[in-house]
């Protein structure tokens, strides 16, 4: 399996979008990018859901990354991207036992939502 990931190098930085992965998508961003803003206005969340976000307390990204060969079926990806983004923030803010995976993918620390987390995955 060969796999790209995504690049500081390639950050492109944005004060107000309307959505980050729109512009990854509309803007062919290469893989290893990965798009930043300050505050997004029209960003998906599940379903016809719409989220904005603004403010110093939020991350707001989307990256690319190319997958060729995968050993595994994509369909396990959204998955593993939930836990590894758990175990990120525990590796930085502290193990806490209020954080959790609602499966497949939002982060909560007790009933607040934290992080919601969308995958979009295309064949070129």
């Amino acid at each position: 399996m060969n796999l790209q990931l995504l690049e500081y190098s390639k950050k492109i930085k944005l004060h107000t979008v309307d959505s980050t992965s729109k512009y990854a998508a509309e803007n062919s961003v290469e893989a290893g990018s990965w798009v930043i803003a300050d505050e997004q206005t029209a960003g998906r969340g599940r379903g016809s859901k719409t989220w904005h976000s603004e403010g110093d307390e939020k991350v707001i990204f989307s990256g690319k990354i190319r997958i060729e060969n995968p050993l595994q079926p994509l369909s396990i990806f959204p998955l593993l991207v939930g836990y590894y983004t758990l175990l990120c923030i525990e590796e930085v803010f502290g193990k806490n036992e209020t954080l959790s995976l609602k499966w497949p993918n939002d982060i909560y620390s007790g009933k607040k939502k934290l992080a919601g987390i969308l995958i979009d995955s295309s064949l070129q």
